[in-house]
């Protein structure tokens, strides 16, 4: 089964429960109607040819039995500028692969409400395809799920992925969610940070969101799925037939202290991964 996990990412702030609920984990309190224009092609990137590093790690993984589409976009995830809403900023996975993730993401802004696009200069290296080094916290061979989010006052966008490698039994190989920022709204990006990574073949994390918080400009919060199939301590190739996958439900702050969640109310707990049946006290 699914169990969702919260970072915060900056300082200590309390929050509403109500604020929680609608706000933060994006449940909308009011609704509105928009008339949509005309569509609007937004530059790509596509990875093949791009560096000999990211060609040999297509070849690798179309030799294990994958297929790649380049120049296939999926999954795209766009925010506008709170202070500027003509100033918009989207991410797709860029080049899927038939059997998940992508060979890396693309960030492309808008000055203009999204009359027109353009790519950004520095694109958040979250693969191998997209820069990334060995020994970097983002040396992974695939990305998938990009999300970003605006902080209050504009200032900053936060970016939020997943990246793993897709080379081995169970679910594939190491897994993380990383999250990067940029402070010029999306042009250029900083380095993904790792926020969690689960060297396990049997643990994959999944659907990850970033959401800056509406009322504190240095805060945002990091949600995402952790499943386990159905233990660390399984056959790699169990999840095949298990009917069910399961795992611990921990929150956190930016500090990796994790939190527990029943509904909308969160309390602190020790740094530990809690039991299934842990209540806040």
């Amino acid at each position: 089964m699914r169990t969702h996990h919260l970072f915060r990412i900056g300082g200590r702030v309390t929050i509403p429960a109500a604020l929680l609920c609608a706000g933060i984990l994006g449940i909308s309190t009011a609704a509105s109607a928009a008339v949509a224009g005309a569509p609007v092609q937004a530059p790509d990137h596509p990875f093949p040819g791009t560096s000999a590093a990211c060609d040999a790690l297509i070849a690798q993984q179309t030799s294990l039995g994958s297929h790649n589409y380049p120049d296939a976009e999926v999954e795209p995830y766009m925010v506008a500028n709170p202070v500027d809403p003509m100033h918009l900023v989207a991410a797709f996975q860029q080049d899927r692969w038939n059997d998940g993730g992508a060979n890396g993401t693309t960030t492309v802004v808008s000055d203009n409400g999204g009359k027109s696009w353009t790519l950004a200069s520095g694109q958040p290296a979250l693969t191998v395809c997209q820069g990334a080094t060995s020994g970097s916290s983002s040396f992974f061979n695939r990305a998938s799920d990009p999300w970003v989010s605006y902080s209050p006052d504009g200032k900053t966008v936060y970016q939020a992925n997943l990246a793993f490698n897709a080379n081995g039994p169970g679910f594939g190989g190491v897994s993380s969610v990383q999250v990067s920022t940029s402070g010029n709204g999306g042009v250029t990006w900083n380095a993904p940070v790792a926020v969690q990574v689960d060297q396990s073949f049997t643990v994959l994390n999944d659907k990850e969101a970033v959401t800056a918080d509406p009322l504190h400009p240095s805060t945002a919060y990091l949600v995402w799925d952790r499943l386990v199939s159905p233990s660390v301590n399984a056959n790699p190739t169990a999840f095949n037939v298990t009917p069910a996958f399961r795992g611990p439900a921990v929150f956190a702050n930016g500090s990796v202290r994790p939190l527990v969640a029943i509904g909308c109310a969160i309390t602190k707990k020790e740094s530990k991964v809690l039991p299934d049946d842990a209540r806040p006290s």
